[in-house]
């Protein structure tokens, strides 16, 4: 190759390998920025789907909108054992179906027994006739949106009402749900309502005479509503009382404030989208404070509502109160209308109201039910020596109604949590009991001012002072007893014993399968924290 003298431009082979290291360069860079274009075209593709499509989806398809309202297709927990009620730990409950008014549909239903009836007559002669051997009240439960009569927080409620209530519990789940049929046209705020109807048209033929509430939840709610307002056109036989739990005035201001609706609120199509196409939907067309002029002045409703709920805002149960009561001013022979609200400070949201210590003693005195527990031996009511001896702020104190004393506290000591608490969980020492009285001090913030001692081993005069002689000497002839079979016949004698952990878990473990020893699991047994050593404390104190 020849250049001319002196010249300083490179030649071909000096400049080949710059021109390899710039063409090695470039490809990478372009790499770079096609992986960055496809990024952001899949982000601007994610947001047009939730933003743009979503929204225009849910206002043109009233299928999507049937679907979110009433979410037939969830399932929580999963799988539920439906045919197989038992296995939820509620005793001698029943599955079975009822025959709707609709020829070929049939709704999925569980019936629950109370205790007393369970304890005193057995699951066997229950089997032949449900509602025969007792004159406990009955309670229809109507749930919300999702999920079958077996989700936890409801099958919760049931243990409860049929527990501490004593009451029958019929659960049923309208068509589309679970394992009840789907009907022609599916579930719809005219379609609930009759399934209610078929449930409680069937509980009034069986149970003619005796107290009957209908207690709805959420979506339930509105259903009630409406089975109210079309049981007065009829001129059909009301229930004795209706509690509305977590309820709205109207479905689209549901959809207005519910949380899944954050993201869109601020888009100029909001209301369009997703409150006005609920709102002038028949088929989902929940307005219970528009319908509420049309709901029998004489029912006695009692709306339960906790200020912490983010699914159902406070202020939508509040307002379908205030429309309730509007609707009776001046109205003669009103019958009693109570909002019932929960410090959002307990933490009960809005399905966990069933937690209340004092959730039966509020419904019940509401509508004057008698349910007095027919299992609760009577409480001596004389002042004892020990009452005398450590008369404080807190004497007036009640562990709740069925804890009838004179002077009642909470004691509790963390060795308790060791105990393994039978089915009579509305004994006044059952552990379950113990811990929530303990919980609503906290709280209220009364455990501070609460008298504290440590634990030790009581003499035989104070034992005295609590418990007949021969309550003693039982104490005495049983202690550390191991034998199963032993155990098994002080329960059939008792309404509660008391295993320690120590020394009844192996006979315990041998026997586990009976159904005397159906609630085991130490992690069922709810514990305090291990300073608590002793504590006097209770719901309703009146400390000067």
């Amino acid at each position: 190759m020849l250049r001319w003298r002196g010249s300083t431009a490179p030649t071909a082979a000096e400049t080949l390998p710059q021109k390899d290291e710039r063409q090695a360069r470039v490809p990478p860079k372009r790499k770079q920025r096609s992986a960055l274009s496809v990024l952001l075209l899949l982000l601007a593709s994610i947001a047009i789907g939730i933003l743009v499509i979503a929204p225009a989806v849910f206002y043109v398809s009233p299928w999507i909108r049937h679907k979110t309202v009433f979410l037939t297709f969830v399932n929580l927990p999963p799988f539920p054992r439906l045919n197989d009620p038992r296995s939820y730990d509620l005793r001698c409950a029943h599955n079975f179906y009822l025959d709707s008014e609709e020829a070929g549909l049939q709704l999925g239903a569980w019936h629950i027994p109370p205790a007393s009836s369970v304890d005193r007559l057995g699951c066997d002669k229950l089997d032949q006739d449900w509602f025969a051997h007792d004159k406990r009240p009955i309670v229809l439960y109507l749930h919300g949106n999702g999920g079958s009569r077996a989700g936890g927080h409801r099958v919760s409620l049931y243990k409860v009402l049929t527990g501490h209530m004593d009451a029958h519990v019929l659960a049923v789940d309208y068509r589309g749900y679970a394992d009840s049929g789907s009907g022609p046209g599916g579930p719809s705020a005219e379609a609930l309502p009759q399934d209610a109807r078929t449930a409680l048209r069937w509980l009034q033929a069986r149970t003619a005479g005796r107290p009957l509430i209908v207690w709805s939840h959420s979506l339930g709610t509105g259903v009630a509503v409406r089975l109210m307002e079309e049981l007065h056109r009829r001129g059909e036989p009301l229930p004795t009382g209706l509690i509305l739990e977590a309820p709205f005035d109207a479905l689209h201001h549901v959809a207005a404030t519910h949380p899944l609706s954050l993201p869109y609120r601020w888009l100029p199509y909001f209301e369009c989208a997703f409150v006005d196409s609920l709102k002038n939907d028949p088929v989902v067309q929940f307005d219970s404070a528009a319908r509420a002029r049309r709901v029998p002045s004489k029912l006695p409703v009692l709306v339960l509502h906790a200020r912490d709920d983010a699914t159902v805002p406070f202020r939508l149960g509040e307002a379908l109160h205030n429309a309730l009561h509007e609707a009776r001013r001046n109205q003669p022979g009103a019958g009693p209308l109570r909002l019932h609200a929960y410090d959002g400070r307990l933490g009960y949201g809005h399905k966990h109201m069933h937690r209340d210590p004092e959730l039966i003693s509020t419904v019940t005195e509401f509508f004057a039910l008698n349910v007095t527990d027919a299992r609760r031996q009577p409480v001596r009511k004389e002042q004892h020596s020990l009452s005398e001896r450590w008369k404080s702020g807190l004497s007036e104190c009640l562990l709740n109604t069925l804890s009838m004393g004179d002077s009642t506290g909470l004691v509790y000591d963390e060795r308790m949590a060791e105990h393994l608490s039978l089915w009579d969980s509305r004994h006044p020492e059952c552990p379950e009991r113990l811990t929530a009285s303990y919980q609503r001090c906290v709280d209220y913030g009364l455990v501070e001012r609460c008298l504290r001692i440590p634990a030790r081993k009581a003499e035989e005069a104070e034992i005295l002072a609590l418990h007949e002689p021969e309550h003693l000497e039982q104490l005495k002839k049983t202690h550390g007893e191991t034998d199963a079979d032993a155990l098994e016949a002080l329960c059939a004698r008792f309404d509660s014993i008391y295993i320690n952990s120590t020394a009844g878990a192996s006979s315990f473990e041998e026997s586990e399968q009976r159904p005397l020893y159906e609630k085991r699991a130490p992690e069922e047994v709810a514990t305090l924290p291990s300073d608590s050593k002793l504590s006097f404390a209770a719901h309703n104190c009146k400390i000067g």
